[in-house]
């Protein structure tokens, strides 16, 4: 089963058990849709497998941007119908995405270049390119990043990555990205963290903090939501940053934690009331 068709799958059983979403999940039903038709790959990715163990021992991720092929065409047609996608779903931003549009078809919207710069966290270019097609840089992001997911999964999955062994940094061992979910498993609750930008999971210290390497235990807590079972959020008073995590000793393995994370969207509004951050990367 592919991951977009794993997807698809838990959108489907989520319908059922949390009618309350239903709206939102519809929404990622006909995103993942919108995916599963997607004949082409949009990206190729060119890693120097060579170096790689040496990289690994130093603490850097397997790509970096120059590994990064991106198909012109292929990406122009995607984003295309993405921002159909968000115009169908969406209940604000309609003039935005369509400014988007029309800049796809114009040159206006180079995709490469912003593809490029989200992936290295470069701020710059992605606000001025906003500013020229008069769109909020918030919504350029999210197009982008969700662009690059899609890419960037469906690449690592082609070629079968797997992450380095003995892998120990905060950061995705395949791109470099941040967690944007744990996992515990186990008799022992190992943790595996999941990265937000192309999905590699890899093993990580439970009473480390990812984002800042924290192991003080009295700097450490979590909280679950009253009546949920199988989620929690720990939280790092070092760095003031939030990790979810999903109990697969409650709920089951191999569930996909990308939806894990869309459908407990509420413990983020919790954990940023208390005054905690996703611990995403800050652009620079």
């Amino acid at each position: 089963m592919s991951f977009v068709q794993q997807r698809l799958q838990r959108l489907e059983e989520l319908q059922r058990q949390r009618p309350q979403f239903a709206e939102l999940l519809a929404f990622y039903q006909a995103l993942y849709g919108f995916f599963q038709n997607q004949k082409y790959s949009l990206l190729e990715l060119t890693p120097d497998f060579e170096s790689a163990p040496r990289r690994a021992e130093r603490g850097f991720p397997l790509l970096d941007a120059g590994s990064l092929k991106f198909d012109q065409g292929r990406l122009e047609q995607f984003l295309s119908g993405l921002l159909a996608i968000l115009g169908q779903y969406g209940q604000q931003g309609h003039e935005e995405l369509e400014r988007l549009q029309q800049g796809l078809k114009d040159r206006q919207f180079e995709p490469i270049p912003l593809l490029l710069a989200t992936y290295e966290r470069r701020r710059e270019p992605l606000v001025k390119a906003a500013g020229a097609l008069d769109v909020e840089p918030a919504i350029m992001a999210y197009i982008l990043d969700m662009t690059l997911f899609f890419a960037l999964r469906g690449a690592v999955e082609s070629l079968q990555i797997l992450p380095a062994e003995n892998w120990q940094e905060g950061v995705c061992p395949t791109c470099g990205g941040l967690p944007a979910i744990g996992e515990l498993s186990g008799d022992e609750g190992h943790l595996q963290l999941h990265c937000g930008s192309c999905g590699t999971g890899w093993s990580f210290p439970r009473r480390t903090c990812p984002f800042c390497g924290n192991q003080e235990k009295q700097e450490k807590e979590y909280f679950t939501a009253s009546g949920e079972r199988g989620y929690r959020v720990y939280l790092c008073r070092v760095c003031n940053c939030y990790l979810k995590t999903v109990d697969s000793r409650e709920l089951g393995a191999g569930l996909p934690m990308d939806i894990e994370g869309v459908v407990t969207l509420y413990l983020d509004i919790i954990a940023q009331r208390k005054g905690f951050s996703p611990g995403k990367k800050p652009l620079v």
